[in-house]
């Protein structure tokens, strides 16, 4: 049996990248784009794990890992409805008028082949030489991607364009001395999070979850 889990962050979300952060390698935690599909996995394991009671030895470790986890994907909430959203395709382009272009490998002369035989350098489908590009949005709806996916050419609605589901976020972070009034040494830092927009939160399908449900 599957659950569709329905996550609205309250605060910034913070999924560090691999930069070193710290005393000596940077004072700034900077979040990825978006969360890898292991860590609400991972929080989703330990939480019932927790709930549980458990020491996570061997045999509860692996009856964890046994709870599948798919996404998260971001879901738009519209009254009674949802609607997901993907990140965009990243051979998408749009040029300044909203025309929108497939990224294509393609042959160029008088450079040595690959591999395959054959020298490819990526290629606008259709572009004109003076193509101008413009700002593609980082999140499109599940419709319109599966239309790109599919071969055709889906008309970006409006609100795809507006919406910014995601927006990058920093906090300063101190701690302050209380006689003095300065920061603490070393305890002065930034953080860079993920703020969620009131129509949107993360979906996830979590499976072989009965156990815990009963």
């Amino acid at each position: 049996m599957s659950v569709y889990l329905s996550l609205e962050p309250r605060d910034t979300v913070v999924a560090r990248d691999s930069r070193p952060f710290g005393g000596g390698s940077g004072r700034k935690m900077r979040s990825l784009p978006f969360l890898y599909p292991q860590l609400p996995a991972g929080v989703l394991r330990t939480l019932l794990g927790k709930m549980s009671g458990w020491t996570f030895d061997d045999p509860q470790v692996r009856a964890l890992l046994a709870v599948s986890c798919h996404g998260p994907v971001l879901e738009r909430e519209m009254g009674k409805e949802s609607e997901l959203w993907f990140p965009r395709p990243l051979d998408l382009v749009m040029n300044e008028g909203g025309e929108r272009f497939r990224l294509r490998p393609g042959r160029v002369s008088g450079v040595a082949a690959g591999p395959a035989g054959l020298a490819e350098t990526p290629i606008l489908e259709g572009a004109k030489e003076e193509f101008k590009p413009a700002r593609v949005p980082a999140f499109l709806p599940g419709s319109c991607v599966a239309e790109w996916l599919s071969g055709k050419t889906p008309a970006l609605p409006k609100e795809a364009l507006d919406k910014k589901p995601l927006a990058a976020e920093e906090r300063v972070h101190v701690s302050l001395n209380a006689e003095t009034g300065a920061a603490e040494d070393s305890l002065l830092f930034v953080s860079s999070g993920l703020r969620f927009g009131a129509e949107f939160a993360m979906s996830l399908r979590v499976g072989s979850i009965e156990p815990w449900l009963a």
